[in-house]
């Protein structure tokens, strides 16, 4: 499999693109949704004045895969139907609950708006999720995979994070392959990253980068310092595991709210899938017995109050490299 890591250079073609944010179901909530995000909507408005075509059918379809190993059957967005082909086009980032978000994580997006919380909801631990995104990846089958490496985002991610200058650009014709590279760029490999994971299990992707036919030197790029998720080890097991049992006790990671950062806005509330958070006193309040922990609460939370936790046990555990 070719892969191709390179220094960004600009690229122009004429293209239909779609940027479905997590709540948006309509062209309104969608414009609703880019004011508050300036630099989305500098982003998609500058996309469509160099000629491509933003996406407006937001009609959905649902989807038979009995091949699928966990979602045999989901709801998407049905102007896919009608493609040539699917160019997935994403940005490297740290992500709070999968470790890491780029080209497989990145075609959640065919999920309609307010469909993936109950994704979540459906898929809640690290491991059925991942399987979930694999069964969508193989669905769609993308031509080609480009991950934007130029400028990553590290720490709390995939919204609040800090950016990180990485200096690259990751073309492939396989998600998992430009996943592999982007995960050797910021430290990670399949250890840590449950979805690379799966697609190894599976037979649909190498161990590890080296393995990959290369245009380009990996080693240029790496950022040593990267500050990515810690490896999550155990909660890669599934429910129903006694190892499942013990690591969501003593080593699962959690949502942790900021209280001084909080505003009481209520978004964390409104996306969550567990419906485990309530406003009280203007401030997030979660409860534990139903927090699932897909950490949606952190993505979506306008001024970065919700962090993740991880226990004492993990991070000793995570040191230790066990």
């Amino acid at each position: 499999e070719m892969v191709t890591i390179n220094y960004f250079g600009r690229m122009t073609h004429k293209e239909r693109v779609h940027e479905l944010p997590f709540s948006c179901d309509s062209r309104t909530e969608l414009c609703e949704r880019i004011v508050s995000l300036e630099s989305l909507a500098v982003e998609m408005y500058e996309v469509e004045k160099a000629g491509a075509i933003l996406n407006e059918d937001f009609s959905q379809r649902e989807a038979v895969f009995p091949e699928a190993a966990a979602a045999k059957t989901f709801t998407y967005t049905a102007w896919l139907d009608g493609c040539d082909a699917i160019i997935d086009f994403c940005k490297l980032k740290s992500h709070g609950m999968m470790g890491m978000s780029a080209a497989v994580k990145n075609l959640y997006g065919v999920i309609p708006g307010l469909k993936k919380p109950e994704m979540h909801y459906q898929f809640p631990n690290e491991a059925d999720f991942a399987e979930m995104l694999i069964d969508i990846n193989e669905f769609f089958k993308p031509r080609l995979a480009i991950c934007d490496a130029v400028v990553g985002m590290e720490g709390n991610g995939p919204l609040n994070g800090t950016p990180r200058q990485v200096g690259a650009v990751i073309a492939a014709n396989s998600t998992y392959n430009c996943d592999l590279i982007g995960a050797a760029l910021i430290g990670m490999d399949i250890n840590g990253l449950p979805t690379l994971k799966a697609a190894y299990e599976r037979g649909l992707a190498p161990k590890s980068w080296k393995e990959l036919s290369i245009h380009g030197n990996v080693e240029d790029f790496i950022v040593k310092d990267f500050m990515a998720p810690p490896v999550r080890g155990l909660r890669f097991m599934r429910k129903g595991t006694f190892m499942h049992f013990v690591s969501s006790k003593a080593l699962a990671q959690k949502p942790k709210l900021k209280p001084s950062l909080c505003i009481g806005c209520g978004e964390c509330a409104r996306m969550c899938p567990a419906k485990a958070i309530e406003i009280k006193n203007r401030k997030a309040v979660i409860s534990r017995e139903k927090c699932i922990r897909c950490f949606c609460c952190q993505e979506f939370c306008p001024k970065a109050a919700m962090v993740v936790h991880r226990p004492l046990t993990a991070k000793l555990l995570n040191k230790l490299k066990l």
